[in-house]
């Protein structure tokens, strides 16, 4: 597939997927996602992909739906009768919440709704001192999209997630911070080299371990404790296996740095 509005690289085991429209603050269009997700599938089934970072070109991360384009469509009837055909907006993010492999949101600058619920569908945010989420649904007569009401309240409590889509309240990036919404804020040129540290050091490691890790992290979210050890046991004895485990353990004996493959 030719991307049109996305960037798709891969180097040094770190695949990034940046959205490409800069002149729009990275603005979501439908056709934006079947080349999100076209990425996505390129990313997991590259085994030379260990880690999946998402960021936006230009000043912003991602400033939601594109509202040029709806209010191009609400010239034409009701918002009922808006609805297409094809996927909702935050569809591409079900794909990218459930990928296999780590994934990192490096928030370059402003996320506004749909772009607020990007950066939350990845398991880790590195945020730019000027970044900023915009929970903006409710100011603008909307219920929340793209699954914010499922990722928020996970990240910072029902009370917490509440009150910000309640009063729409922009949230700066060391506020967003102290939520626990970021995993550390980083001066703004500094920020690719801080997602690239944090990837490269997550790619360094066993991928088959790492993997089996998310799914039982994501598991035992809905778990009971006794169910999160019995999926922990099997994951070890996969491992187990493997020639990684063997690699750890013999480059330790050596005390040397262990080399993973993946097998």
């Amino acid at each position: 597939m030719t991307y049109q509005y996305i960037l798709y690289a891969v180097a040094d085991g770190v695949a990034t997927i940046t959205l490409n429209r800069p002149e729009k603050l990275n603005a979501l269009l439908e056709e934006t996602q079947p080349e999100f997700i076209d990425a996505m599938r390129r990313a997991r089934t590259d085994t030379d992909v260990r880690v999946l970072v998402v960021t936006g070109a230009g000043r912003a991360f991602c400033s939601g739906a594109d509202v040029a384009r709806l209010n191009r469509q609400m010239e034409g009837g009701s918002a009922h009768e808006l609805k297409k055909p094809t996927e909702p907006v935050g569809a591409f993010l079900i794909p990218l919440h459930e990928f296999p492999k780590p994934t990192i949101a490096s928030v370059n600058g402003l996320a506004v709704g749909a772009g607020v619920s990007l950066a939350l569908a990845c398991e880790m945010r590195i945020a730019s001192d000027r970044a900023r989420l915009v929970p903006a649904w409710v100011s603008r007569g909307l219920a929340p999209d793209a699954g914010a009401t499922w990722f928020l309240p996970r990240i910072v409590g029902v009370a917490k997630a509440v009150e910000l889509l309640y009063t729409a309240k922009p949230l700066e990036a060391q506020e967003a911070l102290s939520l626990g919404i970021y995993n550390r804020v980083v001066e703004h040129s500094r920020l690719g080299e801080a997602t690239l540290e944090l990837a490269h050091a997550i790619a360094k490691g066993p991928p088959v371990a790492i993997e089996f890790t998310k799914r039982a992290v994501h598991r035992g979210m809905t778990k009971s404790l006794a169910d999160a050890m019995d999926y922990e046991t099997h994951a070890q004895y996969t491992c187990f296996a493997t020639d990684d485990f063997k690699e750890a353990v013999t480059a330790f004996r050596e005390k040397r740095e262990p080399h993973f493959t993946g097998r």
